[in-house]
């Protein structure tokens, strides 16, 4: 028995096509696309995000974007990586520059779904920005 020819599309919720196959009565004519999925506010699935903090010291958290919806991330805590150390003598070492280490997700870290109102993140008591891929400023001296 022969098969139609027909067209499976899969859309979101603004009725913008995700993805679409045709599939022929052979089944060896298969064609995929896909189109990245962004939310409302702007943010996409491997966006990574950074938060600088402390009030002694300057602390920094990579995250990453690992789902989205309308108005709302889902995130994943990152490891990362130091590049440079200053190493001057007030500070011995303890202040530097670091950078993420993209879908390099820390062991036993947790997700965080956070409201993405306007483009602003808020992590636990810290917000959050999108981060450029320049290294970031860090100091861990007490």
């Amino acid at each position: 028995m022969k098969l139609p020819n027909c067209d499976i599309i899969v859309s979101d919720n603004n009725g913008d096509i995700i993805s679409s196959k045709a599939v022929s009565n052979t089944r060896t004519n298969t064609r995929a696309t896909t189109k990245t999925i962004e939310n409302l506010d702007g943010y996409k699935i491997g966006d990574i995000l950074y938060c600088s903090w402390g009030y002694d010291m300057t602390l920094v958290n990579f995250y990453q974007v690992i789902d989205v919806k309308p108005h709302t991330i889902i995130i994943k805590e990152l490891n990362q990586k130091i590049t440079d150390r200053q190493g001057n003598i007030s500070s011995y070492g303890y202040d530097g520059y670091c950078i993420a280490v993209k879908n390099s997700f820390k062991e036993n870290s947790e997700t965080f779904n956070c409201r993405t109102n306007n483009g602003d993140v808020k992590i636990g008591r810290h917000y959050a920005s999108k981060w450029n891929g320049s290294p970031v400023y860090y100091n861990d001296m007490d």
